[in-house]
């Protein structure tokens, strides 16, 4: 399971942030509302399932649960055109 930290909240009040890794290569540009953060989290990388903690601060996405498992052929390779061609 591949948990990763997206945004992080910038006191003071409801002001977010991406994390460089998530906006790869964007400029940073603080959200005003979590609302804003979840919606340019979604446009920038289409991941639909977040998890808020509130207390740290921070918006974290699994990485497998946006892009499915893994999907390897018989000899260990991974590759999905193999199993639909």
């Amino acid at each position: 399971m591949a948990i990763k930290v997206v945004a992080e909240r910038h006191p003071p009040g409801d002001r977010w942030v991406l994390t460089e890794d998530t906006l790869g290569g964007k400029e940073s540009i603080v959200q005003p509302s979590l609302t804003a953060a979840l919606n340019e989290i979604y446009m920038t990388t289409g991941d639909k399932v977040f998890t808020v903690d509130a207390a740290k601060g921070k918006i974290t996405v699994d990485e497998e649960i946006q892009h499915g498992p893994r999907v390897w052929d018989l000899y260990g390779e991974h590759s999905k055109d193999l199993l639909t061609g």
